[in-house]
Protein backbone atom coordinates (compact mmCIF):
# COMPACT_ATOMS: atom_id res chain seq x y z
CA UNK A 1 0.00 0.00 0.00
CA UNK A 2 1.31 3.45 -0.93
CA UNK A 3 0.08 6.56 0.80
CA UNK A 4 -1.09 9.50 -1.29
CA UNK A 5 0.60 11.84 1.16
CA UNK A 6 4.11 13.02 0.36
CA UNK A 7 6.62 11.15 2.56
CA UNK A 8 8.70 12.98 5.12
CA UNK A 9 11.98 13.67 3.33
CA UNK A 10 14.12 13.05 6.41
CA UNK A 11 12.43 9.70 7.11
CA UNK A 12 12.68 8.72 3.45
CA UNK A 13 16.41 9.47 3.36
CA UNK A 14 16.97 7.57 6.61
CA UNK A 15 15.11 4.59 5.17
CA UNK A 16 17.39 4.53 2.13
CA UNK A 17 20.44 4.82 4.39
CA UNK A 18 19.37 1.69 6.28
CA UNK A 19 18.99 -0.22 3.03
CA UNK A 20 22.37 0.75 1.59
CA UNK A 21 24.45 -1.82 3.58
CA UNK A 22 22.44 -4.61 1.91
CA UNK A 23 22.47 -3.10 -1.58
CA UNK A 24 24.60 -4.61 -4.34
CA UNK A 25 25.47 -3.45 -7.84
CA UNK A 26 24.08 -5.43 -10.77
CA UNK A 27 26.74 -8.15 -11.28
CA UNK A 28 25.81 -8.55 -14.98
CA UNK A 29 25.97 -4.85 -15.84
CA UNK A 30 29.13 -4.15 -17.89
CA UNK A 31 28.89 -0.44 -17.00
CA UNK A 32 29.69 -0.73 -13.31
CA UNK A 33 32.25 1.02 -11.12
CA UNK A 34 33.12 1.81 -7.53
CA UNK A 35 31.46 4.93 -6.15
CA UNK A 36 33.30 7.71 -4.37
CA UNK A 37 32.64 6.07 -1.00
CA UNK A 38 33.76 2.64 -2.17
CA UNK A 39 30.32 1.16 -2.88
CA UNK A 40 29.38 -0.61 -6.10
CA UNK A 41 27.42 1.38 -8.69
CA UNK A 42 25.67 0.25 -11.88
CA UNK A 43 24.63 2.59 -14.67
CA UNK A 44 20.98 2.56 -15.75
CA UNK A 45 20.25 4.38 -19.01
CA UNK A 46 16.68 4.59 -20.29
CA UNK A 47 15.88 4.86 -24.03
CA UNK A 48 15.09 8.60 -23.86
CA UNK A 49 17.87 9.53 -21.46
CA UNK A 50 19.69 12.76 -22.35
CA UNK A 51 23.08 12.47 -23.98
CA UNK A 52 26.14 12.34 -21.70
CA UNK A 53 28.76 14.24 -23.71
CA UNK A 54 32.24 12.78 -23.50
CA UNK A 55 31.34 9.63 -21.58
CA UNK A 56 30.62 7.74 -24.78
CA UNK A 57 34.21 8.25 -25.97
CA UNK A 58 36.33 6.24 -23.55
CA UNK A 59 38.88 5.41 -26.26
CA UNK A 60 39.80 9.03 -27.00
CA UNK A 61 43.58 9.43 -27.16
CA UNK A 62 44.86 11.55 -24.30
CA UNK A 63 48.13 12.53 -22.63
CA UNK A 64 48.97 10.54 -19.50
CA UNK A 65 48.10 11.96 -16.12
CA UNK A 66 50.88 12.44 -13.60
CA UNK A 67 50.44 11.09 -10.07
CA UNK A 68 52.32 12.81 -7.23
CA UNK A 69 52.43 12.40 -3.46
CA UNK A 70 51.45 15.47 -1.47
CA UNK A 71 52.78 15.55 2.08
CA UNK A 72 50.96 18.30 3.96
CA UNK A 73 52.62 19.86 6.99
CA UNK A 74 49.45 21.75 7.88
CA UNK A 75 47.19 18.70 7.74
CA UNK A 76 49.75 16.21 9.03
CA UNK A 77 48.99 13.60 6.38
CA UNK A 78 49.91 12.57 2.86
CA UNK A 79 47.88 11.60 -0.17
CA UNK A 80 48.01 11.13 -3.91
CA UNK A 81 47.17 13.91 -6.33
CA UNK A 82 46.90 13.67 -10.10
CA UNK A 83 47.74 16.39 -12.61
CA UNK A 84 46.18 16.16 -16.05
CA UNK A 85 46.47 18.73 -18.84
CA UNK A 86 44.48 19.14 -22.04
CA UNK A 87 45.34 21.29 -25.03
CA UNK A 88 49.05 20.59 -25.38
CA UNK A 89 49.55 23.39 -27.93
CA UNK A 90 48.28 26.01 -25.48
CA UNK A 91 50.53 28.07 -23.20
CA UNK A 92 50.23 26.42 -19.75
CA UNK A 93 49.99 29.83 -18.09
CA UNK A 94 46.73 30.57 -19.90
CA UNK A 95 44.97 27.34 -18.92
CA UNK A 96 42.40 27.51 -16.11
CA UNK A 97 42.76 25.12 -13.18
CA UNK A 98 39.93 22.75 -12.23
CA UNK A 99 40.15 20.98 -8.86
CA UNK A 100 38.36 17.63 -8.59
CA UNK A 101 37.75 16.35 -5.07
CA UNK A 102 37.44 12.58 -4.54
CA UNK A 103 40.32 12.35 -6.98
CA UNK A 104 40.80 8.62 -6.50
CA UNK A 105 37.31 8.08 -7.94
CA UNK A 106 37.90 10.19 -11.06
CA UNK A 107 41.38 8.73 -11.58
CA UNK A 108 40.72 5.04 -10.92
CA UNK A 109 37.08 4.03 -10.46
CA UNK A 110 35.59 6.14 -13.25
CA UNK A 111 38.58 7.58 -15.17
CA UNK A 112 37.82 11.00 -16.52
CA UNK A 113 40.82 11.34 -18.85
CA UNK A 114 39.22 10.28 -22.14
CA UNK A 115 35.96 12.23 -21.64
CA UNK A 116 37.89 15.40 -20.80
CA UNK A 117 40.14 14.94 -23.82
CA UNK A 118 37.16 14.34 -26.10
CA UNK A 119 35.25 17.38 -24.85
CA UNK A 120 38.36 19.53 -25.19
CA UNK A 121 39.14 18.30 -28.71
CA UNK A 122 35.61 19.08 -29.89
CA UNK A 123 35.70 22.55 -28.33
CA UNK A 124 33.12 21.96 -25.60
CA UNK A 125 35.75 22.53 -22.90
CA UNK A 126 38.72 24.91 -22.98
CA UNK A 127 42.25 23.55 -22.61
CA UNK A 128 42.82 23.27 -18.86
CA UNK A 129 44.86 21.82 -16.03
CA UNK A 130 42.98 19.34 -13.85
CA UNK A 131 44.06 18.66 -10.27
CA UNK A 132 42.56 15.55 -8.68
CA UNK A 133 42.91 15.27 -4.88
CA UNK A 134 42.63 11.89 -3.14
CA UNK A 135 40.23 11.84 -0.17
CA UNK A 136 42.45 9.27 1.68
CA UNK A 137 39.49 7.53 3.37
CA UNK A 138 35.85 8.13 4.29
CA UNK A 139 36.62 9.39 7.79
CA UNK A 140 39.16 11.92 6.55
CA UNK A 141 36.86 12.85 3.67
CA UNK A 142 34.06 13.75 6.07
CA UNK A 143 36.37 16.00 8.07
CA UNK A 144 38.37 17.76 5.37
CA UNK A 145 36.25 18.19 2.29
CA UNK A 146 33.09 19.98 3.48
CA UNK A 147 33.96 23.56 4.45
CA UNK A 148 37.24 22.78 6.26
CA UNK A 149 39.42 25.87 6.58
CA UNK A 150 42.76 24.10 7.15
CA UNK A 151 42.24 21.83 4.16
CA UNK A 152 41.73 24.74 1.77
CA UNK A 153 44.57 26.71 3.31
CA UNK A 154 46.81 23.68 2.73
CA UNK A 155 45.62 23.43 -0.87
CA UNK A 156 46.30 27.12 -1.42
CA UNK A 157 49.61 27.41 0.44
CA UNK A 158 51.16 23.98 -0.19
CA UNK A 159 49.56 22.11 -3.06
CA UNK A 160 49.00 24.86 -5.61
CA UNK A 161 52.62 26.08 -5.44
CA UNK A 162 53.66 22.45 -5.83
CA UNK A 163 51.88 22.17 -9.16
CA UNK A 164 52.51 25.77 -10.26
CA UNK A 165 48.94 26.74 -9.41
CA UNK A 166 46.62 28.90 -11.45
CA UNK A 167 44.15 31.49 -10.20
CA UNK A 168 40.94 30.43 -11.95
CA UNK A 169 39.45 27.24 -10.60
CA UNK A 170 36.35 25.08 -10.36
CA UNK A 171 35.67 22.69 -7.48
CA UNK A 172 33.54 19.62 -8.24
CA UNK A 173 33.40 16.51 -6.11
CA UNK A 174 30.54 14.36 -4.81
CA UNK A 175 28.48 17.07 -3.05
CA UNK A 176 31.33 18.16 -0.75
CA UNK A 177 32.74 20.21 -3.62
CA UNK A 178 29.62 22.34 -3.77
CA UNK A 179 29.93 23.21 -0.09
CA UNK A 180 33.71 23.33 0.19
CA UNK A 181 34.01 25.94 -2.56
CA UNK A 182 32.52 28.49 -0.16
CA UNK A 183 35.44 28.13 2.25
CA UNK A 184 38.53 28.81 0.22
CA UNK A 185 39.93 32.17 1.37
CA UNK A 186 41.14 34.56 -1.32
CA UNK A 187 41.77 33.63 -4.93
CA UNK A 188 39.50 33.99 -7.90
CA UNK A 189 35.79 33.57 -7.18
CA UNK A 190 34.85 32.19 -10.61
CA UNK A 191 34.15 28.71 -9.29
CA UNK A 192 30.87 27.12 -10.33
CA UNK A 193 29.14 24.73 -7.95
CA UNK A 194 29.19 21.42 -9.79
CA UNK A 195 28.06 19.13 -6.98
CA UNK A 196 25.12 20.49 -5.06
CA UNK A 197 24.00 18.69 -1.88
CA UNK A 198 20.42 18.40 -3.13
CA UNK A 199 19.52 15.72 -0.58
CA UNK A 200 19.79 18.23 2.28
CA UNK A 201 16.40 19.09 3.74
CA UNK A 202 15.31 22.73 3.50
CA UNK A 203 15.30 24.23 6.98
CA UNK A 204 15.07 27.78 8.38
CA UNK A 205 18.53 29.25 8.84
CA UNK A 206 19.62 32.43 10.57
CA UNK A 207 22.54 34.16 8.91
CA UNK A 208 24.64 37.01 10.24
CA UNK A 209 26.90 38.63 7.64
CA UNK A 210 29.68 40.64 9.24
CA UNK A 211 32.53 42.44 7.45
CA UNK A 212 31.87 40.80 4.10
CA UNK A 213 34.78 40.76 1.71
CA UNK A 214 34.88 43.60 -0.81
CA UNK A 215 33.95 41.51 -3.85
CA UNK A 216 30.86 40.22 -2.03
CA UNK A 217 29.75 43.67 -0.82
CA UNK A 218 30.25 45.18 -4.26
CA UNK A 219 28.44 42.28 -5.92
CA UNK A 220 25.45 42.58 -3.59
CA UNK A 221 25.34 46.35 -4.10
CA UNK A 222 25.40 46.05 -7.88
CA UNK A 223 22.58 43.51 -7.80
CA UNK A 224 20.32 45.41 -5.36
CA UNK A 225 20.97 49.08 -6.10
CA UNK A 226 18.32 50.70 -8.26
CA UNK A 227 19.21 53.08 -11.11
CA UNK A 228 19.52 56.69 -10.06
Amino acid sequence: MFSADAPDRALLREGWRKLLPRAIADPLNPHSWQGGRGHGVSALEMPQAPAQPGWDQFNEAHPPARCLEWRSARLGNHRRVWIYTTGEAVDPQTRPLAILLDGQFWAESMPVWSPLAALTNEGSLPPAVYLLIDAIDNQRRGVELPCHRDFWLAVQEELLPLIRGHARSATPGADSGGRAKLRRPGGDVRRPQLAAALWLRTQPVRLLLVAASRWLRDGLYRRTASPG
